[in-house]
């Protein structure tokens, strides 16, 4: 294999077995990182196969208009840590929503779909749509070949300006990773989703005014939500959510970690004198944030460092800068991108 030189993380799968990191583990955030310089050898692994079961789940992820919706789906054991034990399992649909997951231990299973694209995280339920709430989905018994089992989901509705940021916590007051955060208005319209990262905090932005609610839920524990009224003219709100329960499997903590590198736009833009810049890692590596102006000379190092995969955010203060037109620039392994922001005074 050819690569350049820089730091990386490696993994090895096949198709009867997990996907496992250098560290001979599932989880990313716990791969080691490798330096290449030049040749670089040892790099070995130990793969753990699927258990040799006929049960498979076969489904499709579609709206309520019946068009196909590519996304990511994860079996979650329900509930967390019975006997016999059931594995947390995803795989990515293809392009007509269509998944199959196969070799499964026999057990009891949540069904959650995760879209690539503007649609609301939902559960499985038989002909229901936008299911956010895992006590509220039906369970399935993975025992031989279950077919059908299809996951609607709804899209998301932003025709507002408002950021609702927050945080979310066990009765315990700590923060839990992973958290699904749905908006929704008094007629129930989904008008917002997002999901907290690793130190429980969440944004969701173009929200509209009015009064929403805000909805919190986790694999594991008992959801809550929260009813807040946003005001005309307000560009930022807070509410913070608290889950009960005893939480997640570890197995299910590493199941809700970022399905790609991704830059969001800053938020607000335009801004003055600051903005909010969001960035997704999907796996441990060098993450490398600069803003740069219109001349591509570097005005801001916002980050250099290696960092766990998970959702991430920093904030931008461009006090000491005049108007006009920035750029940020996201470095995260092979992945790079640029997003325009524009400082007005």
């Amino acid at each position: 294999m050819c690569r350049v030189g820089g730091i990386y993380s490696a993994a090895a799968a096949t198709k009867a077995s997990f996907l496992h990191y250098s560290t001979s583990n599932c989880a990313p955030p716990k791969a080691d990182i490798i330096t290449v310089r030049d040749d670089t050898s040892g790099i070995d692994f130990s793969l753990s196969v699927y258990p040799s079961t006929q049960n498979s789940v076969r489904g499709t992820v579609r709206d309520s208009t019946g068009q196909p919706v590519p996304s990511r789906v994860i079996l979650f054991p329900k509930p967390p840590g019975t006997q016999p034990p059931a594995t947390t399992r995803f795989v990515h649909s293809d392009t007509l929503g269509n998944y199959e997951i196969s070799n499964l231990n026999t057990g009891v299973y949540n069904v959650l779909a995760v879209p690539y694209s503007n649609f609301v995280a939902s559960f499985f339920k038989e002909n229901a749509y936008g299911v956010i709430h895992w006590q509220q989905s039906d369970s399935i018994v993975a025992s031989g070949l279950l077919t059908n089992i299809n996951v609607g989901v709804v899209p998301v509705v932003s025709p507002g300006l408002t950021r609702i940021t927050g945080g979310v916590t066990a009765l315990s007051g700590i923060p839990i990773t992973g958290s699904r955060l749905v908006v929704r208005t008094v007629d129930g319209q989904t008008v917002g989703y997002g999901v907290s990262d690793g130190t429980g905090s969440f944004s969701i932005d173009a929200v509209p005014t009015g009064q929403v609610t805000v909805y919190g839920d986790r694999n594991g524990f008992t959801a809550a939500q929260g009813t807040i009224v946003i005001p005309p003219n307000t560009y930022t709100i807070n509410s913070n959510i608290v889950l009960g329960g005893n939480g997640p499997t570890l197995l299910e903590e590493e199941s809700v970690l970022p399905c790609a590198f991704e830059l969001h736009q800053s938020f607000p833009n335009p801004f003055n004198p600051a903005t909010t810049i969001r960035y997704s890692v999907q796996e441990r590596t060098r993450v490398v944030l600069k803003v740069f102006n219109i001349l591509g000379e570097e005005v801001a190092s916002l980050v250099d460092e290696v960092q766990d995969a998970g959702s991430k955010s920093v904030r931008f203060d461009a006090s000491g800068l005049a108007s006009g037109v920035y750029f940020c620039r996201l470095e995260a392994g092979s992945f790079a991108n640029t997003k325009k922001m524009l400082l007005l005074r």
